[in-house]
């Protein structure tokens, strides 16, 4: 537009936002998309580290109540022999 005359008491007019110009339907519903699948995300890792945490924390209690009752020794030289053997199959089929 040109220059404003003196006695025009009119504001100006408004020039759009390159925002707003640039943000189309298809925008808004991929940048919606992509939140959700975001807060998916976000959700399953907390409910894995939760898990994680719950499945130590029994861990945990099991090998203080194995120490206790003097289980544990018994305990872990089983597992010992269930993967030695486990291992030597492994070898014989050639994996």
């Amino acid at each position: 537009m040109g220059p404003r005359l003196r006695g025009d008491d009119s504001p100006p007019p408004k020039e759009k936002s390159r925002l707003a110009a640039g943000l189309s339907f298809s925008h808004l519903l991929a940048l919606t998309q992509f939140s959700s699948e975001l807060a998916v995300l976000l959700t399953l890792l907390a409910l894995t580290t939760l898990t994680v945490r719950v499945l130590l924390l029994l861990a945990g209690l099991l090998a203080a109540a194995l120490l206790l009752t003097g289980f544990l020794t018994r305990v872990l030289v089983l597992l010992t022999r269930i993967l030695v053997l486990l291992a030597r199959v492994l070898v014989l089929i050639g994996h």
